[in-house]
């Protein structure tokens, strides 16, 4: 017996997130070693389902063709940044104050404002 196991694309990096957002957010709130481990396998399995997510969606969307290249390349981009975003901030802190990073984080995500 043959069994499809098709998720539902757009509801899933949403329930993943929420879930990787609620462990940042008791993870976050921990003082002490005793629920920091249950936060950390909490976060720990949002991570385990986020990462991949993407990479399917790339897959899902490529034309059939192009899925081996185009996934590959939505591979190599991610861990390209896990490995040069440690060094380029090392390197930003090494030049610049910390607060200089607060500031170019929060106009990223809150936008130039007067």
């Amino acid at each position: 017996m043959s069994h499809n196991y098709e998720f539902d694309k757009p509801k899933d990096p949403v329930c993943a997130m929420t879930w990787l957002g609620i462990g940042f957010f008791f993870l976050g709130g921990v003082s002490y070693s005793v629920p920091f481990f249950p936060a950390g396998i909490f976060l720990g399995v949002g991570r385990g389902v986020v990462m991949p997510l993407p990479t399917a969606t790339v897959f899902s969307l490529s034309q059939p063709r192009f899925r081996a290249r185009n996934t590959n390349l939505a591979i190599t981009a991610f861990q390209g940044g896990f490995f040069m975003g440690p060094i380029l901030g090392g390197a930003a802190l090494l030049h610049w104050d910390d607060r200089v990073l607060c500031r170019v984080g929060d106009r990223l995500v809150h936008g130039s404002g007067p």
